[in-house]
């Protein structure tokens, strides 16, 4: 299946639901309500669409192309995007093979360190100040969507970290900023996942 992105105009997305179930034939999932389904006659699973704000999500087989021609003819995409793109603060990329690897390495770079002036640096155990705490609630909010969207290796310390929002210390700002630079120094860290992933998409569009 090869991915691609399609930017819709927002007036378009109510009525999209419409033409993705009437038009192209695809079903809703109905656990994911944005989510939807196309099933070729054998019984497999040969496209998956995505609505993502104004933008359509689709991974869909080259022989079902056809899916995307008949939504066309009521929907009008803006710029298109095949395998290589970004997507919700996601740098999105497919390979030759069909492997889909996805890194946040723009918004990590963004995460600004926290100021520590040379004189809060010598008393770890003095309470932020107020200007401190309102830096470290900025990272403790930027830096969870990181490490939940691509980054697993963040979990741990980014969970300390949240833990002490009430009691944070200069020696918390600290933390926060080596966190901060080993997330930036590895911000091309890659979450990817290959076809075997199709076999959870099965699992859970025909648990009905």
């Amino acid at each position: 299946m090869e991915v691609r992105r399609d930017r819709r105009t927002f007036a378009l997305l109510k009525p999209a639901e419409n033409v993705l179930a009437d038009v192209a034939g695809l079903k809703e999932n109905f656990i994911l309500k944005a989510c939807y389904h196309f099933v070729d006659k054998a019984g497999q699973l040969a496209a998956v669409l995505g609505s993502v704000v104004d933008d359509l999500l689709v991974a869909i087989r080259p022989d079902h192309y056809w899916v995307l021609e008949k939504i066309e003819t009521k929907l009008i995409f803006g710029k298109k995007e095949w395998k290589t793109f970004r997507l919700c603060g996601r740098e999105i990329v497919q390979d030759s093979d069909f492997n889909v690897t996805i890194t946040c390495k723009h918004t990590t770079l963004k995460i600004g360190e926290i100021n520590i002036t040379s004189v809060r640096n010598k008393t770890p155990d003095a309470d932020v100040t107020p200007a401190e705490l309102h830096d470290y609630m900025s990272v403790t909010g930027s830096l969870p969507w990181v490490a939940r969207v691509c980054r697993a290796d963040l979990s741990y310390n980014v969970s300390q970290l949240q833990q002490h929002k009430k009691d944070a210390k200069v020696r918390t700002l600290r933390l926060a900023n080596k966190v901060i630079r080993f997330a930036k120094a590895h911000a091309m860290f890659v979450s990817s996942c290959s076809l075997k992933l199709l076999i959870f998409f099965r699992i859970i569009f025909f648990w009905i």
